[in-house]
């Protein structure tokens, strides 16, 4: 595919470059067409490419983001080496004319050749969504463009906060764009007849429906089918996605699905995506070796698996040097603790209180240790900083800590293990360790110790140590992997219950 210049946007109106958009759909149209914009829905789209919404002016978050971009450009360049060019011009694809690009710029990459540059900014509150991929709206974007231009790959390199630079390389995927042009082609269809794309439940769609049928009663009430509640947890259940392609070509084949369907009884219908089964391995390990996943699944009866369910092993107090691991006839003291690190988290949690009772809730909590729970940046948080416990010691009022995945040989469900903020930097330069070798944390069986130490107050307590005892085969680390990928899936889909951040 290949694009041609539409117009030159050297010097071009704000309201002028508005009206040229309409002639099509452009990269940041993409995914309000595929209906996973948080912010429009394809209606409201649908409205603007009409020309039935007035103009709107760009928000301020939009005009810093222009503003910042020919900086973005530079501190790419300055950081990878990497040219970058801009020119100013709206680009049309000559097979698809109703898809056009505004790109920030291009570069050449060896091997690969032109490539598409994407600068952006974002707020702090939003860094999580840019710590292991980048948004999904933001990777349909690029594809759009790569549909449009023809090319095999994008940068795109993000300012988050003001003061956090990040860049990723993004591949082109044919089967990505042959969804989005199928449904892009849809869109363009309702906007050539005048005809509106199927509604849903936001805003615009409402003010659509408001201004059409003027004889609505606002605010009245319909009594639903004793079903629906069930419908709508489920809703909320398997609305939650990890953010990468995979998930994001299932959420667009919804779509498309969608369009396929008759118009004639509109009932809402909730399934679940393809679970795939993992084929058994030779393996000491029991999960690996059988149809684990079928077996947690079947037994879970649409119940969510929820982080309030695993066995939980804390860090001894006083000093010790045993650890204790929930049984089924009790507690039972273990020296070491042996298995495959199948995930990993690093939460927080803030209590306003100096020792609040065992069981408490906190005040506050962040999942990831960047983002709380209610939105808020942990870097900028006063609880986050050294000194801010009561007292004397330099210590943090938000606890950190780390939650491991421990998979042992005779379970298929992982045991989790709590790791307190003293042996937190132990941890991460174990991980470090194997990532330089490029060996997954999945891939070898991890042995975890305590030995005793004592605070600069005389305090014992207990450090954790980490080392590797075997490496898996690479069948049996291939299997370890998917089993990882797939279980933490499993829990990813339950709301998280902040059982793990209760005070202990």
């Amino acid at each position: 595919m290949t694009a041609k210049i539409l117009v030159s946007t050297e010097g071009m109106s704000y309201a002028d470059w508005l009206e040229y958009r309409k002639q099509g759909i452009g990269g940041s149209d993409a995914s309000v067409v595929c209906g996973i914009n948080r912010y429009k829905s394809p209606v409201e789209l649908w409205l603007d490419k009409t020309g039935q919404l007035p103009p709107q002016e760009a928000g301020e978050a939009a005009y810093w983001g222009t503003q910042l971009e020919p900086f973005v450009r530079a501190e790419f360049t300055k950081r990878t080496g990497i040219e970058v060019s801009h020119k100013s011009e709206l680009l049309q694809s000559e097979e698809y004319p109703f898809m056009l690009a505004n790109l920030d710029g291009t570069c050449e990459v060896p091997e690969v050749g032109t490539c598409i540059f994407e600068a952006k900014t974002a707020s702090a509150y939003k860094a999580g969504e840019w710590e292991d991929t980048i948004p999904d709206e933001y990777m349909l974007q690029v594809q759009h463009y790569m549909a449009v231009t023809g090319y095999a790959g994008a940068y795109i390199a993000v300012l988050i906060g003001g003061n956090t630079f990040k860049w990723r390389f993004v591949e082109r995927d044919e089967e990505l764009i042959s969804m989005l042009i199928e449904l892009e082609t849809a869109f363009w269809n309702h906007v050539q007849d005048g005809t509106p794309p199927p509604l849903d439940g936001s805003n615009a769609c409402a003010k659509f429906l408001a201004d059409r049928f003027h004889d609505s009663i606002p605010k009245s009430h319909i009594t639903l089918p004793d079903t629906a509640a069930l419908l709508l947890r489920r809703r909320v259940k398997f609305g939650r996605f990890i953010m990468d392609n995979t998930k994001l070509k299932g959420r667009m084949s919804g779509k498309m699905q969608e369009l396929q369907q008759t118009t004639g009884n509109q009932n809402i219908t909730v399934t679940s995506a393809p679970e795939t089964s993992l084929a058994p391995v030779d393996s000491t390990y029991l999960a690996l070796t059988n149809n684990a996943l079928d077996i947690i699944r079947a037994n879970l009866k649409s119940q969510p698996l929820t982080l309030d369910l695993f066995d939980l092993v804390k860090s001894p107090s006083g000093g010790a040097t045993v650890f204790e691991v929930p049984g089924l006839a009790g507690n039972e003291a273990a020296m070491d603790l042996t298995g495959i690190v199948l995930d990993y988290t690093t939460p927080r949690a803030y209590w306003d209180t100096p020792d609040p009772v065992e069981g408490t809730p906190p005040v506050c909590m962040s999942q990831n240790s960047i983002i709380s729970n209610d939105g808020k940046s942990c870097a900028l948080c006063p609880y986050n900083d050294f000194g801010s416990k009561d007292g004397d010691s330099n210590a943090k009022a938000c606890k950190e800590s780390v939650l491991l995945f421990l998979l042992r040989p005779n379970s298929i469900i992982p045991l989790l293990v709590r790791i307190p903020v003293t042996s937190k930097p132990r941890f991460l330069k174990y991980s470090t360790r194997l990532l330089s070798t490029l060996t997954p944390l999945s891939s070898v069986v991890t042995k975890i110790t305590l030995e005793k130490a004592t605070s600069k107050q005389g305090k014992p307590y207990a450090l954790f140590n980490f080392q590797t005892v075997s490496t898996l085969g690479p069948e049996e680390a291939a299997q370890a992997k998917a089993f990882g990928q797939q279980f933490m899936e499993i829990v990813n889909a339950a709301q998280m219950v902040p059982e793990l951040a209760q005070a202990s």
